[in-house]
């Protein structure tokens, strides 16, 4: 195999580690029972609905909803963030990530990121 080949194909294999590494970790989880379908904790059920489907903007936006309401912010805001990576004309979505970085105050108010 000549070397740049081999590089190619060492490159691409190193790329798609994050992506093996996480589903990984799921099947695992998966094999435990602890991410079962009928998980007790919704915010774990959304998150694993949002990794099984990683291009579904409605399980991200679900992750994202369910983490902000229990004041998980950072980790509404990076969902938040990736949709709008998928798709960066969601209005609603920027208003959303607005609400979620400023901690849900709008205008001096408060103002739930659920509402």
């Amino acid at each position: 195999m000549p070397v740049a080949a081999c590089r190619s194909a060492c490159s691409r294999a190193v790329r798609q580690l994050p992506m093996l590494a996480v589903a990984l970790m799921l099947a695992s989880l998966m094999a435990d029972g602890s991410a079962s379908a009928q998980t007790a904790d919704p915010l774990d059920a959304a998150f694993a609905a949002m990794m099984r489907q990683p291009g579904d903007a409605d399980a991200t936006l679900a992750y994202a909803r369910e983490a902000a309401a229990r004041g998980q912010t950072r980790a509404a805001i990076a969902a938040l963030e990736r949709l709008l990576r998928i798709n960066p004309r969601l209005d609603n979505i920027r208003l959303e990530l607005r609400l979620a970085a400023s901690g849900g105050r709008i205008a001096g108010g408060r103002r739930r990121l659920c509402a």
